[in-house]
């Protein structure tokens, strides 16, 4: 979610990522909610690291974009972080009764992007999805 100001409900609509970077990660078209609120899906990233979000009304971020629209403005800073690829190393314990309730600890990382996120981490056993919690950089508790 990306909050700010001045953002026009239009097809055009866009979120760009790593613009700071010297060339964008990605562009990604952007879910208007209100005139100060649009939600942004992040492309993918070559390497983990912090970008600049940038939100644009007509697609393009670049001279023409100012000019040809209101600029849309962002809360300050707009950063998003790309976190390393999460490893899993094992889960114990590795067998269960099939009634479940029981709880799981998944150790491997980096999960230290979980750790700011509560609430925000799931566990995924065959088709059912359960709450997680990251309790350390290196452990998952579902």
């Amino acid at each position: 979610v990306a909050r700010g100001a001045g953002f026009l409900n239009s097809s055009s609509l866009s979120c760009h990522f790593g613009l700071d970077r010297g060339a964008a990660f990605g562009t990604a078209a952007a879910r208007f909610l209100d005139s100060g609120t649009v939600v942004c899906h992040s492309p993918p990233a070559l390497r983990p690291g912090i970008v600049v979000v940038t939100v644009s009304n007509t697609r393009f971020f670049d001279s023409a974009d100012r000019a040809a629209a209101p600029a849309p403005a962002l809360r300050a800073p707009a950063t998003f972080q790309y976190a390393p690829p999460w490893r899993v190393a094992a889960v114990e314990p590795p067998l269960a009764p099939a009634s479940g309730n029981l709880t799981v600890t998944v150790t491997g990382g980096p999960f230290d992007a979980a750790l700011q996120l509560p609430g925000d981490v799931r566990c995924a056993f065959g088709g059912a999805v359960v709450a997680a919690a990251a309790v350390s950089p290196g452990a998952i508790v579902c």
